[in-house]
């Protein structure tokens, strides 16, 4: 499959509203910019998929992008930290992603395990961002970037999700589905630095998830989940010559639910 398109980034209301304010306690202020543009968005994709049996699949895809005017977040000018948006003047993507499914029974010749199936979906990312020192003035608010060229804000270079999935029925109306999945990114851009000081990054964070979903009757399921389990450590560090400095660690804590639907 070969396919093209345009599509337009437009910016959210916290972006573009022009006011300060703190996205959660404790966080430096940020303030929307007026002046954001809409971003476009050049994408080219090619993409090769397989089905070697019912539920299984086999995926190759390459694409790129060249984006203008992208949105970012950054540090702006000043001796206080306050975070803006700006458009960036362009930048580039291009990675790979693979992914299969497959059904463990077949995989092993294990009939007592033909409920459960595995899956796997990875990508490699390469991205750049440019700015224009003679635009900086058409910014909208202060801001003189520390790295004229750098990766693009939120492009981790590699991304990888795993997942067990095991279903079990029970009648023709009752059934249960268990899933567990995984993910982990690379380290990312979380604010650009100004006049100097240092790019933010996010660093690696690995997460895992569990599902359990209940089709009691024809129309009553029941679903119960836990996301977050590992609970791990979201730390966000700031580029300098020498060493890298913590700018945050967070916790985000475990998260447990459970839902009870009557579908008509």
């Amino acid at each position: 499959i070969l396919a093209g398109s345009k599509t337009i980034s437009r910016p959210l209301f916290t972006e573009a509203a022009p006011f300060r304010y703190n996205e959660s306690a404790g966080t430096a202020q940020r303030q929307g910019n007026q002046y954001l543009k809409n971003g476009a968005n050049y994408n080219l994709d090619l993409r090769y998929d397989f089905f070697p049996e019912a539920g299984e699949l086999y995926s190759v895809s390459l694409f790129g992008k060249r984006l203008v005017d992208p949105i970012e977040l950054v540090r702006l000018n000043g001796s206080e930290p306050m975070f803006s948006f700006v458009n960036s003047d362009r930048a580039v993507v291009a990675g790979v992603e693979v992914e299969v499914q497959k059904n463990v029974g077949k995989m092993l010749a294990a009939p007592a395990l033909k409920d459960l199936s595995v899956g796997l979906n990875a990508s490699y990312l390469y991205s750049k961002v440019e700015f224009d020192e003679e635009t900086l003035n058409e910014k909208g608010v202060p801001f003189y970037p520390t790295n004229f060229r750098r990766p693009l804000f939120g492009a981790s270079p590699y991304l990888v999700n795993a997942d067990v999935i095991y279903k079990l029925n029970w009648s023709e109306t009752r059934s249960s589905t268990v899933s567990v999945s995984y993910n982990v990114f690379g380290k990312r851009l979380f604010i650009a630095g100004a006049q100097g000081t240092g790019d933010i990054y996010e660093m690696p964070v690995n997460s895992l998830n569990v599902n359990v979903q209940n089709n009691l009757s024809k129309h009553l399921s029941f679903k119960v989940g836990a996301t977050n389990l590992l609970n791990p450590s979201m730390v966000y560090n700031q580029e300098f010559e020498k060493n890298d400095v913590e700018y945050m660690n967070i916790r985000k804590g475990v998260s447990v639910n459970a839902s009870l639907s009557y579908s008509f």
